[in-house]
């Protein structure tokens, strides 16, 4: 949803897009000792042919400019190739992994609309490839309890989009988080687990006149 301006007002444009696509995941999984684990994953790109509905709420004097329609759109997923160790011994594990995904696969978003009478719109997104790194911790303080603890930064190199096509949609900033949870086995058929997640989006400013 987007507000549109029509010189002393305001209207909004709200375009529900859908489909599905085919893609493919793959690991490696290497041990090296008794200890340590080494795995390399990867999730492949998906394209998208979405299709959908575009509904414009606007002044009477623009409703002709700007008629309800339907609408089409490429979009492609990216790609994610993660790298992760572990260490585990009798009673705890540690882990740690770098991931990048490829969100440069999306230079633009273009619209277009079925009805002529509404302009096609191609959204700039110059997006860049982005890098995450996780780290966690389970340690057995209890034959029937598990504690964990995690810390995790998304877009550490820099967020996605640049400043002059930044945009309130994801993948807008850095994004920075941790964790804290328990476990508890019950029973032998009943397992508890809680945890909390609290997420910090670091704060950018847009350079774009849009």
């Amino acid at each position: 949803e987007k507000a549109t301006d029509h010189v002393s007002e305001e209207g909004y444009a709200t375009i529900l897009l859908r489909d599905t696509g085919l893609g493919g995941d793959g690991y490696l999984l290497a041990t090296a000792g008794k200890h340590a684990t080494i795995g390399l994953t990867y999730k492949s790109r998906t394209k998208l042919n979405l299709s959908g509905e575009a509904d414009f709420d606007v002044p009477a004097a623009f409703a002709s400019q700007v008629p309800d329609t339907t609408v089409t759109a490429p979009w492609m997923l990216p790609d994610r190739l993660t790298l992760g160790f572990a260490w585990t011994a009798d009673r705890w594990m540690a882990t740690v992994e770098a991931g990048l995904t490829l969100w440069s696969v999306n230079k633009q978003l273009a619209l277009d609309f079925a009805d002529p009478a509404a302009d096609d719109v191609i959204q700039v997104n110059a997006w860049r490839d982005a890098v995450a790194v996780r780290a966690g911790a389970m340690a057995k303080v209890h034959d029937l309890v598990d504690l964990r603890v995690g810390a995790w930064a998304d877009g550490l190199a820099g967020a996605p989009p640049p400043t002059d096509h930044l945009g309130p949609s994801s993948p807008d900033g850095t994004r920075l988080g941790a964790t804290a949870g328990i476990g508890v086995q019950a029973h032998k058929a009943v397992r508890i687990d809680l945890f909390a997640e609290p997420l910090v989006i670091l704060r950018r400013g847009a350079t774009s006149a849009d």
